[in-house]
């Protein structure tokens, strides 16, 4: 981001963009929009920022091209604070310039299957635009989103294509049931599935199903779009209850910054939680480092059980995030 002529202008076109490109999928306030902006520009506020932007703050001017440049993990981190971190990495993705498109065609009568079923079935297709190639070749996976009342009825399923799942150790299924694997991945840019919508009131009136079926998987799909850094926590099937999966991502962006180098972090104090890094991810006691682009632990809660647990996983995700940035930092990456 670097523009000739860097003015409020400038940046209004730049935020009109962004809320452009969620409107489809999910609204931002505007508010956090501006503040998110605002942090990541090197401010503490929105008023800061525009003056900051008019030449009337007397520390911060971001009048010169190509001096400032946006810090993309302070943006995120703000956002989190505001809103939560699904849709902070969503909008960081779509900031980086990520773009998605997806089509929910209900399939002719011909195809439907009453005699057996009683839902109606969609065709479901995502294509990506925008995105280093860099990251589509490295297949992201994600979790597909699931579709439950609070008394465990299931109002519609969205499900992947064959070609798009991931099986392995670390699965997770529908409702934790062992049947329904939710571990999907990007192929060559696309993603294909299929929706079963089984409540009558959203047979009779899909709209608000289709909606929320879209502002989901692009929940679920554009945090794996980031080509910096990203922060995944879960529970796999074969897990118990308080124990996680973590894997942290450094996209290309950040890798070829480091053009090989070593990058090691300081795990953060966690209250209550127990990290017990992989093999070959612990730098020292208490240090974590990269292999490969990756850092992978696992996560307990530690002493109390997970319910009451008074750090979140949002918490232990946030800070995990915060304390690689700033190695990153430290490494002379500017987010």
């Amino acid at each position: 981001m670097q523009p000739s002529a860097f003015d409020r202008a400038y940046f209004q076109s730049l935020k009109r963009d962004l809320l452009a490109a969620t409107r489809d999928f999910f609204r931002v306030p505007d508010s956090q929009v501006n503040e998110s902006f605002a942090r990541g520009f090197g401010v503490n506020t929105y008023a800061a920022l525009i003056a900051a932007l008019d030449g009337n703050h007397p520390r911060k001017h971001l009048k010169a091209p190509g001096v400032e440049l946006l810090d993309h993990a302070a943006f995120a981190a703000r956002m989190t604070e505001l809103s939560d971190d699904r849709t902070a990495e969503s909008v960081s993705a779509i900031l980086e310039g990520a773009r998605i498109e997806i089509k929910i065609v209900r399939r002719s009568p011909a195809r439907q299957n009453p005699v057996r079923y009683s839902d109606i079935a969609y065709d479901v297709t995502v294509d990506i635009l925008g995105v280093p190639p860099e990251v589509l070749e490295s297949s992201p996976e994600f979790l597909i989103p699931e579709f439950f009342r609070p008394d465990g009825t299931e109002l519609y399923r969205l499900d992947c294509d064959w070609s798009f799942r991931v099986d392995g150790e670390y699965a997770v299924t529908r409702k934790q049931s062992g049947r329904g694997l939710l571990n999907t991945k990007v192929v060559d840019g696309h993603w294909k599935g299929a929706l079963y919508v089984y409540s009558p009131q959203h047979q009779e009136d899909d709209s608000r199903c289709l909606r929320s079926v879209k502002a989901a998987l692009a929940r679920a799909m554009l945090p794996a779009l980031t080509s910096r850094v990203r922060c995944s926590i879960f529970r796999p099937d074969r897990y118990q209850h308080g124990a996680w999966r973590v894997r942290i991502a450094i996209g290309p962006v950040i890798q070829a910054f480091l053009g090989g180098s070593r990058l090691v972090f300081a795990l953060p104090k966690l209250p209550k939680r127990h990290v017990v890094m992989d093999k070959g991810f612990m730098f020292d006691m208490g240090v974590g480092v990269f292999q490969d682009g990756e850092w992978c632990a696992d996560i307990y809660s530690n002493g109390i059980h997970e319910d009451e647990n008074p750090t979140s996983l949002a918490q232990v995700k946030a800070e995990l995030l915060q304390a690689v940035n700033l190695a990153l930092q430290g490494a002379g990456f500017g987010g």
